[in-house]
């Protein structure tokens, strides 16, 4: 198996369900840069197939250090909502783009 599948623990052996993603990837001292952060997502949403519908929760601006702004724009490009990026597929490769919803979960806390 390629690395990239065994960073994605607990995937289902049923096709009809999308897999889990649990990645294992990265610590106290160790930094999961822009590129690393891009394959790992890009294998796993390729992993997921074509898409009608795709519904984004990033939380609100108090979990900044998330990176979800950066995580949802590279969700964006992956399925060329947005143009750019490394993600970006050729024209070839684009099939159909699926409707894009981004929600911000705010007030979530007190």
């Amino acid at each position: 198996t390629d690395d990239s599948e065994q960073r994605m623990k607990g995937s289902s052996k049923d096709n009809s369900r999308p897999p889990a993603l649990f990645c294992s990837v990265g610590s106290e001292d160790k930094v999961v840069d822009d590129d690393q952060l891009c394959t790992l997502l890009g294998d796993f949403l390729a992993g997921m197939g074509e898409r009608e519908d795709v519904l984004i929760l990033p939380p609100d601006f108090t979990r900044y250090h998330s990176q979800a702004g950066k995580i949802t724009r590279m969700i964006c490009e992956h399925y060329n909502f947005i143009p750019g990026g490394k993600m970006e597929k050729k024209e070839e490769e684009t099939s159909k783009v699926p409707k894009i919803e981004i929600l911000p979960a705010l007030g979530t806390h007190p």
